[in-house]
Formats: structure tokens, sequence, C-alpha cells
């Protein structure tokens, strides 16, 4: 008997499943023949490194490729330089020369094919007739055309960056017109008039700022021709080359036209107008700021000089008072010194004894030195004047008790004179003031008077008796 086995169906996430188990269980042994051989593991580590280049350089190819078939179409009409020498447009007799649009050319091309068939010729001859299929074969593909309109005779000269006395618009407006044929965007303003408005002159400058050219330098650049059974390495090099080279010339060709353009841009007279218009405001701006930060540095420069007139006047004015008050106190002195000499009452010895019938100097200048007001010093005056200068006999109870333990009259004339005997209060008086002497001593304080042995019996015997 044979034995049988039950089939069932695999479906799709059964076969992903199988080929996942498959690659894990590929992984592990993988992982473990590199910890057993450790040359396994560079070995596997290089193949990974190839597949992950293999992935990068077909992206570069598809990039390569892109641009490689872009360019395949121009290889099907090589321009000789016969080619580049005969104007194709004359051939189909078309008076838009490089203007003219696709659809003239289409129907130049069929009006000359009628006119240059073989047929219609009397020698029957097809130079003429193929003459005008090879112009169309150029004309007529736009990129060819434009590689054919680019080898044709251009004057790319440009004026110099200084004019001297020639003139403008006549120099700079042809070279623009001439340059707009290459720009992608056919409508360039063109350079203007001296009436032109500034702000269309500053649109100008800024189109012709972002030029953009369209005009194909293959003919002047020396390119590799690549064919379709070139290795891959060698058509990816000589297709950059090409494109470096080609790179090159655009950047000339560009930076050509920004020379064109800063250099008219330097001798525009209608901006030198407008710059200088700006400078000039500025100019005036400035000066009036100027003017206006000078006004105001006079203005505070004319309010610190019054009010520094304001306070030295014042200044001043209170120096002269002081030097009036001080030479009034001065003279007050001068006065008293005065009064006491002229009655023979100054005595010039140094001491500050008291006397009852002379004064020493040398009180009078400590009572002044104390005075710090004209006020007190004028009173000190005014109490003198009008008074006795005479020597009269002693009396003791014309004296204050402190005045006449102070002052010692004449022993021998016992003697005594009002006008000093005044001054002598009058520096008791200033010493109780101070709180000091005229020596530097503190002023003791006066004791209290003692009531008299008879008024205190007569008090007592006055006096209820108490009660018991």
């Amino acid at each position: 008997m044979v034995a049988t086995r039950a089939v069932y169906p695999a479906g799709l996430a059964y076969v992903e499943r199988a080929a996942l188990l498959v690659q894990l269980r590929q992984e592990e042994r993988r992982w473990q023949q590199c910890h057993a051989d450790p040359s396994l593991a560079q070995l596997y580590h290089d193949h990974a490194q190839a597949r992950h280049a293999d992935v990068n350089l077909n992206e570069g190819e598809e990039e390569s490729q892109t641009r490689y078939q872009a360019s395949k179409k121009k290889k099907f009409v090589k321009l000789s330089d016969d080619d580049l020498l005969i104007d194709w447009y004359d051939v189909l007799k078309l008076e838009q020369q490089d203007g003219a649009t696709e659809e003239q050319i289409r129907n130049a091309y069929r009006r000359r094919c009628l006119e240059t068939h073989p047929d219609k010729q009397r020698n029957h001859s097809d130079e003429l007739f193929k003459q005008v299929q090879r112009a169309f074969d150029i004309l007529g593909d736009p990129e060819v055309r434009l590689t054919y309109d680019s080898s044709r005779p251009f004057d790319d000269a440009i004026p110099e960056e200084t004019l001297g006395d020639k003139d403008f618009y006549a120099t700079f407006a042809p070279v623009f017109e001439r340059n707009k044929k290459w720009s992608r965007d056919s409508a360039l303003p063109s350079l203007g008039t001296d009436a032109t408005p500034i702000k269309d002159v500053v649109r100008f400058y800024d189109r012709w700022n972002s030029y953009q050219s369209w005009r194909d330098f293959s003919h002047a650049a020396d390119l590799e021709e690549i064919h379709e059974d070139m290795p891959r390495e060698e058509k990816r090099f000589y297709l950059r080359e090409n494109e470096r080279q080609l790179a090159h010339f655009k950047r000339e060709e560009q930076q050509r036209i920004r020379a064109l353009v800063e250099r008219a841009r330097k001798n525009d007279p209608r901006l030198q107008r407008q710059r200088q218009a700006e400078d000039d405001k500025r100019r005036r701006e400035v000066e009036a700021r100027d003017a206006f930060r000078a006004k105001l540095q006079n203005e505070q420069q004319q309010k610190r000089l019054e009010q520094e007139e304001r306070e030295r006047a014042k200044k001043e004015a209170e120096r002269r008072a002081a030097q009036e008050i001080k030479d009034a106190m001065r003279q007050a002195h001068t006065d008293v010194v005065a009064l006491f000499v002229s009655h023979q009452l100054l005595d010039e010895a140094s001491s500050n004894k008291l006397f009852c019938t002379v004064v020493r100097q040398s009180n009078i200048t400590w009572l002044f030195s104390k005075i710090n007001q004209l006020a007190a010093a004028q009173q000190v005056l005014a109490r003198l004047q009008g008074l006795s200068t005479a020597r009269v006999p002693r009396h003791s109870t014309t004296l204050d008790s402190a005045v006449a333990a102070d002052a010692t009259a004449d022993e021998e004339e016992k003697q005594e004179v009002e006008v000093v005997l005044v001054f002598n209060a009058i520096i008791h008086e200033k010493e109780r003031e101070v709180g000091f002497t005229r020596y530097g001593d503190p002023v003791k304080k006066a004791p209290a008077a003692k009531q008299p042995a008879a008024a205190t019996s007569a008090a007592a015997a006055g006096a209820p008796a108490p009660a018991w």
C-alpha cells in the first residue's frame, strides 16, 4: 500500500512567513560563523558595502541617464564647420532671421521645397533641394536651431567702465538690445531715454540683474561625443566633463552681462542725478540735524552760563554782605576800643583780669571773638556809648555780686568807672551764654541767696503752733 501525504494550500502570508524564517535562520547561521571565524565577518561587511554602493550607483546612473537622454537628440543632426558658415535663414528666404517662429520656418520650408524641387530645375539638379532639406533639419529642430543660432557671429563686446565724452544712451542702448536675443525672458525692458521715469529705470536694472541666458556654447566647447556602446563609467565621465565645460562658458556669459549692467548703472545719468539728489537730501538732513544739535548745545551752554552767572552773582552778593557784616563788626570792635582809648580807660596788658577803672584790650578781643552777629556787636557799642567815663568813689551796691567778686578796685583811690563796670557785666553775660569763662573754664552756677537770720526768726514766730 502506497503511503499518502496530505498537501495543504500555501497562501501568500504563509510564503512570506516562510521566507522571513529562512532569512532569520541564515542571519543566525552567519552570526555564528562570524564568531567562529573573524575573517568571515570582514568578508560579509565588504559584501554589504558593495550592495550599498550598487544602490547608490544605480541612483546616480538614473540621473546621468536622464541627462544623457536629454542630450541624445542633438546627435541626430551634427553641425559641421561648413554648417556654421552658412546662413540657413537666407536659404529658406526668412526675412525675420533668428526671430522667425516655428510656423514661419515650416511655411518657408514648404515654399522653398516647391521652388527648389529637381523637377522644376532646368538641369534637374537636386543640390538646392538638398540644401533646403539641410536648412530645415537645422532650423526645424528647436535644440539644433538653438545651437546654430548660438554659433552665429555675435558681438560680445560691452562698453568700458568710463565713457568719457561718449553719449550714454547711444553707447549702451544698442548693446542691451543686442543681448536681448539670448534672454529667456522675451519681455526684457529697453534702456529708455533721459526722460524715462526713475521707477522704470530701477525696474530695468532689476530685470536685467536676473538675466538668464539660453545661449548654447556647444560649438565653442571641446565636447566629447557620447555613444550608446560606451561603458557606463566612461559615459558618465564624459558627460560630466562636457557639462563642466559648458558651465564654464555659461559663467563667463553671466559675468559679461553682469559687468554690462554694472557699468551701465555706474554711468547712467538718471541714476547719477538720483544719487546726487539723495546725497544732497542726506547732506541737508545732516546739516539740519547738526544745526539743531548746535542750537540745542548753544541754548544749553547759554543756560549754563546764565546759571553760573547767577550763582556767581549770588555768591558775590553773599560775600559782600558777609564782608560788610565783618567790616561792621570790626568797626564796632574798633569803636569800642577807641571809646576806652579816648578816655584813657584801656589797659593793653595781656591778662584777662577785670578792673573797675580800666578795661584790658584782651577782654575786648575775647568778647568780639564770641559775637557772630552784627546786631550783637552794635548792641555792645550802643550799651557803652553815653555812659559815664569819670572815676567816682566806689559804691559796692552798684555792682553785681559776681562782678564785684571778679573786679578789683584800686586799693588806694577806691574808685570805679560806670562804662567799665557795664563792660564787665557784658563780659559775664557772654561767659554765661557760651558756658565758658574767658580763661576757658566752665562757668560755675551762682549760689542761692541766703535769707537773713532775723527774717527767719520772725517767720518762725509768726507761724501757728502745731497741734499735738
